[in-house]
């Protein structure tokens, strides 16, 4: 059966640490659970569109494997909000931090802000992006707001995820011979 109906009065559980926390569904760690949540899907999203199309980094390998690398480091951090003694390791936020410098070294430096949606693929990662920047926005909101914790690595991590998401963007339109769109520029450009 699909459905328990255990949440039809507005809780939830969540599940961790060896025991099962009855709160809200407006929680503040529920939010940040369902915008990872909802990233990781978007993702998964990202990796459809990618289909079979050859994108890849000289270095790094497929671009559609180092997402699904990103969606296990977020399963991860995904399990740590609801407590259980997991975290991503700052060796995780390296790999991250080497591909953005080596993909940075693939593409023109940019120079303005870009306008989304030059792509379909681009656009659904820059939309990934948007969410992420959301979902640390909601780990953030725990901290401040409750006596929970995150930890270092997962704050750093999805912060560079962010970033990560925008530079393959801007790399699957360079890829793809698609020009970057600047504010003020005609669509015609």
């Amino acid at each position: 059966m699909p459905y328990t109906g255990k949440g039809d009065d507005g809780m939830t559980e969540i599940i961790g640490a060896g025991q099962n926390l009855c709160v809200s569904k407006t929680d503040r760690r529920v939010e940040a659970l369902g915008s990872l949540d909802e990233l990781n899907s978007l993702l998964g999203l990202c990796k459809a569109k990618i289909g079979k199309k050859k994108l890849s980094l000289e270095e790094h390998g497929s671009l559609k494997d180092l997402l699904y690398e990103v969606q296990k480091d977020l399963s991860v951090i995904l399990a740590e909000l609801a407590g259980v003694n997991k975290s991503v390791s700052l060796d995780r936020v390296g790999r991250l931090e080497a591909i953005i410098d080596s993909t940075e070294k693939e593409m023109p430096t940019i120079k303005s802000f870009i306008v989304p949606g030059s792509f379909e693929i681009s656009a659904y990662l820059d939309l990934a992006r948007a969410v992420a920047r959301r979902a640390e926005r909601r780990i953030i909101a725990i901290e401040e707001g409750e006596n929970l914790s995150v930890s270092k690595e997962a704050e750093i991590y999805i912060n560079r995820l962010s970033d990560l998401l925008f530079v393959f963007a801007r790399l699957t339109d360079y890829k793809f011979g698609i020009k970057e769109k600047q504010p003020g520029e005609s669509k015609d450009k």
